[in-house]
């Protein structure tokens, strides 16, 4: 990150899942066809796209990996971030206060309507996408936007070009400045001249490695901030690299934001496409101690019918029904869950039985030890001590569990007491 006023953090990379979900092979990357992409915003697709970076020397804070693979519902975002015009209407029809870097008349130079509005809060940004019509992007979605699904360094492949982005500059350009250095998805100045404020809290990523900096930063102190600015390093204005952001900090003379909005149509996809994931992230565990055997029918005839309600939830996710595909998805889990349960119970109560017959023999030997009479010959007193030795190893596999060990042990130390038994009363 540049050094602003801007933290610079530090975190790494599943399926956790906040405004975003770990594609568990199913993925869904063409576009939709809405009835109109909103003026001056672009439509990001359906499907995956891989997020943060392994590896990248210029990540010097260690907070971009583990890259992984994650999928997001459509979504539409600003082509351009929100430009001072366009926030001085917001100003004015709100009596919102005005940026910090503005005059104390609340008026901007007009030289730079066309340019990034800068010095805004979280809150700032937050108040103008309300009212609005739209809200912050996440910054799974900023990422997407930026990047494609080909995880490229910057908007336009990877290798660095200052003719595509104003980065290294005393200043803001207009929001329009650099057509050649847009996004996949046709945004401008996803790379340069303000950072740019999202809703997601920073937080660490799926399967990171231990960081010391990060872990310091967490717990929802922090909203992460993308892109770089004017004054960044061309490091910083990679589509991975992460910065934060106070809420109620002040605004830096190079933070802004834009806005994005939720696709019509898409309100089921998130929650269906994590039901998909679990559940079958749910049936693999379940497989582990359902066996082929008939004890565990039920649980096969259930996990069977699991399976087709998955297989149905997975064609209506492709064909865009996805209210029904989280419906089916749901029912689906729900066996899962059901299979699975029964197969623990079975095990249990046959765990039970064995370890109160385990324990039975084992306090048989016991208590026949104890009855043994102290005069016995040299030969009886040797198979007395063996018995014994039994006798310890079968408590020692009773604490630790096994049970089939432990009654072996128990009723050779039986027997041996019995051969006792039988030649004293000869």
């Amino acid at each position: 990150m540049g050094r602003i006023s801007l933290l610079k953090m530090v975190s790494i990379g599943m399926m956790i899942f906040i405004g975003c979900f770990v594609a568990p092979g199913y993925a869904l990357d063409k576009p939709v066809e809405p009835i109109s992409v909103p003026e001056n915003m672009v439509l990001v697709p359906s499907g995956e796209f891989i997020m943060g970076n392994n590896n990248d020397y210029y990540d010097n804070d260690g907070d971009e990996s583990s890259q992984h693979v994650v999928n997001l519902p459509a979504f539409y975002i600003d082509k351009y971030p929100v430009t001072n015009a366009q926030y001085k209407k917001f100003v004015e029809s709100t009596n919102h206060k005005p940026p910090l870097f503005w005059d104390k008349s609340g008026n901007y130079p007009q030289e730079k309507s066309d340019h990034p509005v800068a010095g805004v809060t979280y809150l700032d940004a937050k108040a103008y996408c309300s009212w609005a019509g739209k809200r912050l992007p996440t910054e799974e979605e900023w990422e997407k936007a930026a990047r494609g699904t080909d995880a490229r360094r910057w908007p336009w492949g990877n290798v660095f070009d200052y003719n595509k982005a104003n980065v290294g500059f005393r200043g803001t350009t207009p929001v329009n400045s650099h057509p050649e250095g847009v996004s996949p998805y046709g945004c401008y100045d996803m790379a340069g001249n303000v950072f740019e404020l999202t809703d997601s809290w920073y937080e660490l990523y799926p399967n990171s490695p231990e960081n010391k900096i990060v872990a310091r930063l967490l717990g929802e102190k922090y909203k992460v901030v993308r892109g770089g600015g004017y004054n960044a390093d061309i490091g910083s204005a990679r589509c991975a690299d992460r910065g934060i952001k106070e809420i109620e900090g002040a605004g830096g003379p190079s933070l802004g934001f834009r806005c994005a909005r939720d696709v019509p149509g898409y309100e089921h996809y998130r929650s269906a496409f994590e039901l998909m994931n679990e559940a079958k992230n749910l049936k693999i565990q379940a497989e582990k101690d359902i066996t082929p055997y008939e004890e565990h029918n039920s649980s096969r005839l259930l996990l069977k019918d699991a399976e087709g309600l998955l297989d149905k939830a997975f064609d209506s996710f492709r064909n865009e029904n996805f209210k029904e595909s989280e419906q089916l998805a749901e029912q689906g889990r729900e066996k899962i869950k059901q299979a699975h349960q029964l197969a623990l119970d079975f095990t249990k109560n046959k765990r039970a039985e064995k370890l109160a017959s385990a324990k039975k023999v084992l306090t048989s030997l016991e208590t026949l030890l104890k009855k043994i009479p102290d005069q016995l010959s040299p030969r009886q007193l040797e198979m007395k001590n063996k018995a014994f030795d039994h006798f310890k190893q079968s408590k020692q596999f009773f604490e630790e569990g096994s049970l089939g060990y432990a009654q072996m042990h128990a009723y050779i130390g039986l027997s041996i007491v019995n051969q006792i038994t039988n030649e004293e009363t000869k």
